[in-house]
């Protein structure tokens, strides 16, 4: 359990742009899931900020794998040329490392 680490995304989009947004994420979910380092995908939509996303991954590798081999993977070109056409504000890229002790998981 210590090298799982987890990845919040949040964008900030215009709302009529999020079918645009949702279509390109699609894709890249397809192949993020397709990677056996991960073991959690889900995408949220803030209800009372319209237009905020938040994108939360879990890995069961640590935040150098990622960096080092998973950042680096050319199906995150195509979403990022999306994403850096529609944001209204940077991303916000937040990664989490579990605190022994306090996972509990069905």
């Amino acid at each position: 359990m210590s090298t799982q680490s987890t990845i919040h995304i949040t964008f900030e989009l215009p709302p009529k742009s999020l079918p645009k947004f949702y279509n390109a994420l699609k894709t890249l979910q397809q192949h993020v899931i397709a990677e056996p380092e991960c073991v959690y995908f889900n995408c949220f939509e803030l209800p009372k900020q319209p237009g905020k996303v938040r994108i939360v991954k879990i890995w069961n590798q640590d935040k150098k794998w990622r960096k080092e081999a998973q950042a680096r993977k050319s199906y995150y070109e195509p979403f990022m040329r999306v994403v850096n056409a529609l944001e209204t504000k940077p991303k916000k890229v937040e990664a989490l490392q579990p605190i022994e002790g306090f996972y509990f998981g069905r």
